[in-house]
């Protein structure tokens, strides 16, 4: 699984597009991250289905995530909407 920022931006879009991007309001800042590591970790699954050969260490994770809580806080555009920023997820 490639942990840059493009691949950063475009897990950001799918949260946004997703049924997490649409009860973000609603929820808590901690909850809001759980969905956040929930997004991430189903892609790492999907990811080490593909390639087990290349693991991800806990400090990649890290700072992926922190990659896409900034995508978020600075806006994304789903697709057919406007940029909106998600932020509170820390």
């Amino acid at each position: 699984m490639r942990l840059d920022g493009s691949t950063a931006r475009r897990l950001a879009i799918e949260l946004a597009q997703s049924w997490r991007g649409q009860i973000w309001d609603d929820l808590g800042e901690r909850v809001r991250g759980a969905l956040v590591d929930s997004l991430i970790m189903e892609h790492v699954r999907a990811a080490d289905v593909a390639d087990v050969q290349s693991p991800i260490t806990p400090a990649q994770l890290v700072g992926f995530r922190e990659t896409i809580l900034t995508t978020l806080a600075l806006g994304v555009a789903p697709r057919g909407r406007m940029k909106r920023r998600y932020d509170g997820a820390g």
